[in-house]
């Protein structure tokens, strides 16, 4: 299930990157509520029991595909069934593509000897180069992630109206190496259930585990066993609207991912670095037990391996650090720490004596990613004479007295304005600043009476070209001589 998760934001990111492309996504019919409301992504409910059974039957899943004028095919699953899928369409004569899972890595990664222990390509990493392999270009860097979706009156019914905290925790794993010892679990939700203000739904599935949440529930108001209550799609809904979930490395985690919940997961005989970690979650969300006292961890990649001695290892865990680490993270929901830099984001006009900032900052990029060409010594050095003199604009981003980021508006020989010379300190790099200097220019160009800008990047910088694409630019002919370093030129209009 997980893996299916797991398609999830590549989906949303490539059809937000490529809106002219239909996608039919073909799963198990129980996993449709994962795609709904995806633009341009229909869903094809594969009947491995009966009409898509067996060899004829993928046949027939291949003729059924077929009446959806598909033009490609990505293998995202790359098993038996897929593959022969695939050859089909290959003979047929489309483009096809499939997943590198990786093998060897992982082999490496969990072997007991010579273990190379290094973190591997994510998950949906590899996904994404499945589509780059059929010709499109996918950025993961910047997701969007849907709306909470709206909960029914049946589910209502159990949760209650929203307030304070609501905290999903799914305390089970399908193998038992990887799964949080429940005696510990049970100090997790007994003392994250002493704040009024927090609400806990327990997740699980079948007889056995509804009578273990029932215990980790004790008599807790607040607590409240989902398990068996509702539909999956009714419990995705649910997932939707938590502040954060506590997961293992399960599906769980990476479902509340896909929606881009705050998702803490405890990582036993398995670890982040096989490339299953949830989706765009920070590195310290992933509690994983302590490899001094467990050198060969991971010992497997899906936690299917019991190594003898290495039982215990997920209480190297303690109950009072996964409590702490929720805690800190809830205290900071509210108003988010990029929030709060944002506030404190000041833009100053150019001054001579913030003169060598637009230098040091411009250098700090394009000594990284390509050259200081002659134009840009020339400019960079003498911007005043370079940029203002000649009708241009430049401002500074000023962040607790920092200078951290700056951008201009060059006015070239023909009238137009050039939105350049941007840059932000590699430190600052991921809070939004980018998108704050873009509507600053957008907004000055206005009030100057500017009708458009144009804009010279390079294709290799993908996020920065996502960027621009969503506040309107678009590609037109690129002139050759202006930077050795552009390969594509972008036009907006006010």
């Amino acid at each position: 299930m997980g893996d299916v998760a797991m398609t999830v934001p590549v989906l949303r990111a490539f059809v937000k990157q490529h809106p002219n492309v239909k996608v039919t996504m073909v799963s198990r019919p129980f996993f449709k509520p994962f795609f709904d409301g995806i633009p341009n992504v229909d869903f094809f409910p594969v009947d491995l029991k009966m009409r898509h059974k067996g060899i004829f039957g993928l046949f027939k899943l291949y003729f059924d595909l077929r009446k959806n004028q598909i033009d490609a095919f990505a293998d995202l699953h790359q098993v038996l069934r897929s593959k022969i899928v695939r050859y089909l369409f290959a003979m047929s004569g489309k483009a096809v593509a499939g997943l590198d899972k990786g093998r060897a890595e992982k082999k490496a990664l969990t072997r007991s000897e010579n273990k190379i222990f290094k973190q591997l390509k994510p998950t949906v990493g590899r996904y994404a180069d499945v589509f780059r392999a059929l010709g499109f270009a996918l950025d993961l860097s910047n997701p969007e992630f849907p709306q909470k979706r709206t909960l029914s009156d049946e589910v209502l019914s159990v949760t209650g109206k929203k307030s304070g905290n609501w905290i999903g925790i799914a305390p089970f794993a399908a193998h038992q190496p990887k799964q949080y010892p429940i005696d510990l679990m049970l100090e997790v939700v007994r003392n994250l259930s002493e704040n009024p203000a927090n609400t806990i739904f327990l997740f699980g599935a079948g007889t056995q585990e509804i009578q273990i949440l029932e215990i980790l529930k004790s008599d807790k108001e607040n607590v409240i066993v989902i398990a068996g209550k509702f539909t999956f799609s009714q419990e995705t809904d649910l997932i939707s609207n938590l502040d954060l979930m506590l997961s293992m490395d399960s599906a769980n985690g990476h479902i509340a991912a896909m929606f881009g919940v705050q998702t803490v997961t405890l990582w036993g005989a398995t670890h982040p670095f096989a490339g299953f970690a949830p989706f765009h979650q920070p590195e310290s969300n992933l509690m994983v037990s302590n490899r001094e006292k467990f050198p060969l961890l991971p010992t497997s990649v899906y936690g299917n391996r019991i190594v003898e001695g290495y039982e215990d290892a997920m209480r190297t865990i303690t109950s009072e650090s996964v409590v702490e680490k929720i805690n800190a993270i809830l205290s900071n929901s509210a108003t988010s720490e990029k929030q709060i830099w944002q506030d404190e984001i000041e833009f100053i006009d150019y001054s001579d004596d913030l003169k060598s900032y637009i230098k040091i900052l411009n250098y700090e990029w394009l000594e990284k990613y390509f050259r200081v060409e002659p134009g840009d010594e020339k400019s960079l050095s003498n911007p005043k004479e370079e940029i203002i003199d000649k009708g241009g604009y430049i401002w500074f981003v000023k962040f607790r007295g920092q200078i951290v980021g700056t951008v201009s508006l060059l006015k070239k020989r023909n009238g137009d304005f050039e939105l350049g010379k941007m840059a932000v300190t590699e430190k600052f790099q991921g809070f939004g600043i980018g998108k704050m200097m873009i509507e600053h220019s957008f907004k000055k160009a206005k009030e100057l009476g500017i009708p458009k800008l144009i804009l010279y990047s390079n294709t290799k910088l993908e996020s920065a070209i996502h960027l621009y694409r969503k506040f309107g630019f678009r590609e037109i002919e690129l002139e050759p001589g202006l930077y050795e370093r552009a390969d594509i030129k972008m036009e907006v209009r006010l």
